[in-house]
This record gives C-alpha cells, sequence and structure tokens, in this order.
C-alpha cells in the first residue's frame, strides 16, 4: 500500500479521498498507521460476485462502496434471474 499518495491529499486540504479494490486487511492497516478513514472504497462487486466481508467492513466504518463491472463485462446477460428482473422492471438486462 502507498501512504505518500494518502499524505499528499492530507497536506493538500483535500475534503476525502477514495481508495480501489482494498480488502478489509488494507483498511485496517490505514486505520493502525493513523490515517484518514476513505469515504469511497471502489471494488468489483455485482450480483455475481458478492464480497460481503469488504462491504460488511466498509459498511461498519461508514465507507461508500462503489461497485463497478457490474454485469461481468456482458457475459452474465442471458442469465435466467437477470432476464426475469429485467423482464418485470421493463428495461433492458444490461440496466438491472
Amino acid at each position: 500500500m502507498n501512504y505518500h499518495n494518502v499524505n499528499f491529499f492530507l497536506f493538500h486540504d483535500a475534503r476525502s479521498a477514495g481508495v480501489s479494490n482494498f480488502g478489509v486487511h488494507h483498511l485496517k492497516e490505514m486505520e493502525k498507521a493513523g490515517l484518514p478513514t476513505p469515504a469511497v472504497n471502489q471494488i468489483e462487486m455485482n450480483p455475481f460476485w458478492q464480497l460481503e466481508d469488504i462491504v460488511n467492513y466498509c459498511t461498519e466504518k461508514g465507507i461508500a462502496v462503489m461497485g463497478y463491472c457490474p454485469l461481468f463485462r456482458g457475459r452474465k446477460n442471458d442469465d435466467p434471474v437477470l432476464l426475469e428482473m429485467a423482464r418485470r422492471s421493463v428495461i433492458e438486462e444490461v440496466s438491472v
């Protein structure tokens, strides 16, 4: 983990900073080092790839979770559950 980047923001009056792909152990290291809690953690997360441990930890610490790659880059668009959710919501599968 590169603490230099976090320290850069601390000394340049940033209101908040986010991290990307940090696991629970990374966030605990930041806390142990006395660094501010990130505002957001961007992780790969979607209905087919759920990371309960990091999501629960972030929720407990007030860190927003931002998911990316929501549908496996289109490789799950034919999933029956996804198709049914889209049909019920009258939207396309990629919008679920």
